[in-house]
């Protein structure tokens, strides 16, 4: 398996607000101009949704241990049994709905609108590439080629009350920085970001939260998972447009939801406020999209700035 990418996404879920994990790399006119054409690999490995599981940790308690260790083991078990049990019948209503479809269908347009994609395929992919696969696809690569490598996934958070969406994004070419990749190591991307779509609470948790996302046959949930991706879709679309100028934009505090906290803390610029959403670069370049209310930390003013 890769383990590197593997690590990279983790790595960027749990620590959104660290400076741990891949940094965000913008994606410049001049690099974009000499991409001629790009192959798309849209993965999704997830086969269905994860519930959220609050887990035991004991053994950190007890400073280590075998004793510590299986209680751990016990109690994680019966949560996460527990968690099943409380989101099988959203399994059951949902089992005809084809994510790996969907998000093929949703950034095949949108990549297409910015970058000349070689070739569509209508369901993303579910193979991981190893370390060694992933560096001989880049150094395939011939000048003008790119490979756009997406991988993206969902779950449920702060008792299933929120359900998130998120995408990694990642553009390698074989002459990175006029240097061709080395035969061990995956080169930098010429363009990197994560994307991240935070719905708004739904329920008051457990039961009754998967309970309002399973109602009319899981309409609220497709369409949320919708949402998020048309979300990333536009921001992604944006972000390959490789002409931003945000320097007038304002610096603001929020908050957002991780695996490790959801109450997580947010501090970045603040890229778009709509209907209600926020979206906001983080202090690592990172989009993440929320409904949670921020305050204002510093708001540019110049004579360029209105």
């Amino acid at each position: 398996m890769n383990y590197k990418l593997i690590l990279i996404i983790a790595l960027t879920v749990l620590c959104q607000a660290c400076v741990v994990g891949p940094q965000y790399t913008p994606l410049t006119q001049e690099t974009k101009a000499s991409v001629k054409q790009v192959e798309l690999y849209n993965l999704v490995l997830q086969d269905e949704v994860k519930p959220a599981v609050r887990l035991s940790n004991v053994t950190g308690a007890l400073g280590g241990g075998l004793i510590g260790v299986v209680i751990d083991s016990n109690v994680n078990k019966g949560r996460s049994n527990t968690a099943q049990d409380i989101i099988k019948p959203l399994y059951d209503i949902t089992e005809d709905y084809d994510y790996r479809k969907v998000i093929a269908e949703t950034y095949n347009r949108s990549v297409a609108n910015e970058l000349p994609i070689k070739s569509n395929k209508e369901i993303a992919e579910t193979i991981l590439f190893t370390n060694k696969e992933l560096l001989k696809k880049i150094k395939s690569l011939k000048d003008g080629e790119a490979l756009l490598y997406l991988s993206s996934f969902y779950l449920f958070l702060n008792e299933s009350k929120l359900l998130t969406t998120e995408t990694l994004a990642f553009l390698y070419t074989n002459n990175s920085n006029g240097k061709k990749p080395s035969s061990k190591a995956i080169p930098k991307p010429i363009f990197f970001n994560n994307f991240t779509y935070e719905s708004k609470p739904t329920g008051n948790g457990n039961e009754d939260s998967i309970a309002l996302w399973s109602k009319n046959n899981g309409e609220l949930f497709r369409e949320t998972l919708q949402e998020g991706l048309d979300f990333i879709s536009k921001k992604l679309n944006y972000e390959l447009q490789a002409n931003l100028n945000e320097h007038c934009f304002i610096k603001v505090k929020s908050t957002f939801a991780s695996q490790l906290n959801i109450n997580t803390r947010l501090s970045g610029t603040l890229v778009e406020a709509k209907d209600g959403r926020n979206t906001i670069r983080s202090s690592r370049g990172f989009l993440i999209s929320t409904e949670r209310p921020y305050t204002i930390v510093k708001q540019k003013k110049s004579k360029d700035c209105e």
